[in-house]
């Protein structure tokens, strides 16, 4: 049938009990990505071992974050990894 999915090995758990969370805002964010001022930064641990594992996943949502809250407030953010501290840095830039 059109628009169904094969789930031969029982791979996804499909359930209807299951309530939707709400959306996420930009207000529920812990970032002071508003109190910026052009050339202000702030860092944030990456988490992450020797081999830098898992630190691109933190990094894409901060920079993600960055651009949601530069669209809403009309500036821009630079996100950088600091590999010597393992962490990484948000610099307001506009």
């Amino acid at each position: 049938m059109e628009g169904e999915v094969s789930d031969p090995e029982g791979a996804f758990d499909i359930r209807d009990d299951r309530p939707m969370p709400s959306k996420m805002s930009l207000g529920s964010l812990d970032y002071p990505f508003d109190d910026l001022d052009i050339g202000e930064s702030f860092v944030v641990n990456a988490w992450t071992d020797e081999e830098n594992a898992g630190r691109r996943t933190i990094e894409n949502r901060l920079r993600s974050a960055a651009f949601r809250y530069g669209k809403k407030l009309n500036k821009k953010f630079t996100c950088r990894f600091m590999s010597e501290d393992r962490k990484i840095g948000v610099w307001r830039t506009e």
